[in-house]
């Protein structure tokens, strides 16, 4: 699950996730702008892994049954998506801006009063875990073709809905457990993340391909490091001089300095100010914190010029330190062994 930022505060007054706001934004996001969407899925997988293409949210009328804490967050963001909804809701409810259907979902009937025929998704979203699993099932007698979105609640039941081949799998707890990793790891990601919802599917596709060119089909490492005297005290050592250091200079192999990187710059944070992407001839800054995209060796060597005089004199004077033959034979050999 793609780690997007939908942080509530408690009645303590602390910071926790609301996992139903953060996949309906997901689900708007894939309906809305699917190259977006993309982006998101791949930057937030697991390294090395190969990106599988998915099915595409449809647009069209969709179904949705339940209208609990989940339901009502996919409401709101579908509807700001521009998508035409239903809702199944056994209990009477106070939706102004909805059609609703009295029912769980898991009847013939409620469903085709619903509109399941002419309808391109449904998303089964109570609370009770064999009753998404029928609601599902029921609906795809009627309609083979929908795009099926379903929660699972319990984890003990996860044999159960392996069995299942749905588009969207809806697990709260896993939902929570990537966002709470993802910030803790990688802070610059959601900020990231949040920009890439604003921008078009023109701009995702022409990010998605630079990052394969520069890094390969399979998953990036995402991190992001801060230009300081503990993580990168040559680099902010340089900078405190007086020198001045673009960022393309930078992306250049500590082993073979005619050889760029395989990295990409995603967003560079200054004060709070953002860079989306920001360019080659971007001049450093001590105290800048940088978001990158890149293979593990790549960062690992980008680390090493950060912090160590010899690696970064080489990178940026081509300095050739008297170490250099021993420690560039044993680097190549480790940079080989990353990949």
């Amino acid at each position: 699950m793609a780690a997007m930022s939908c942080l509530i505060l408690d009645t303590q007054g602390e910071t926790r996730f609301n996992p139903f706001e953060t996949f309906g934004e997901y689900l708007a996001l894939a309906i809305r702008s699917p190259g977006s969407y993309q982006l998101v899925e791949w930057l937030t997988a697991a390294p090395g892994s190969l990106l599988e293409t998915q099915r595409e949210p449809p647009r069209g009328h969709w179904i949705l049954c339940g209208y609990g804490r989940f339901g009502q967050a996919i409401v709101d963001d579908l509807q700001g998506a521009g998508i035409d909804l239903t809702v199944i809701e056994p209990n009477r409810s106070i939706i102004s801006s909805v059609p609703q259907v009295r029912g769980v979902g898991n009847e013939r009937m409620v469903l085709e009063k619903a509109g399941i025929t002419q309808a391109v998704g449904i998303n089964a979203g109570t609370s009770n875990d064999i009753a998404n699993l029928a609601i599902v099932a029921t609906a795809e007698e009627i309609n083979p073709a929908l795009f099926t979105v379903l929660r699972q609640n319990q984890q003990s039941n996860s044999l159960l809905f392996a069995t299942f081949k749905a588009d969207f799998m809806v697990r709260p707890a896993e939902i929570i457990a990537h966002e709470c990793l993802g910030l803790l790891t990688t802070p610059l990601l959601a900020r990231f993340l949040a920009e890439v919802k604003r921008q078009d599917d023109a701009w995702s596709d022409a990010l998605v391909a630079r990052i394969v060119l520069a890094c390969g089909q399979r998953v990036p490492a995402t991190w992001n490091v801060a230009i300081d005297a503990k993580v990168a005290p040559a680099l902010e050592a340089e900078l405190r001089s007086g020198a001045q250091v673009k960022l393309g200079a930078l992306l250049r192999s500590p082993t073979d300095r005619t050889q760029l990187l395989r990295a990409v710059p995603l967003l560079l944070l200054r004060g709070s100010q953002n860079h989306l992407l920001p360019s080659d001839d971007l001049d450093l800054c001590p105290g800048d914190n940088i978001l990158f995209a890149s293979t593990r060796s790549s960062r690992a060597l980008l680390q090493g010029s950060m912090a160590n005089v010899n690696d970064l004199g080489y990178v940026l004077h081509a300095r050739q330190p008297d170490i250099g033959w021993l420690w560039r034979k044993f680097a190549r050999r480790t940079e080989a062994g990353l990949r």
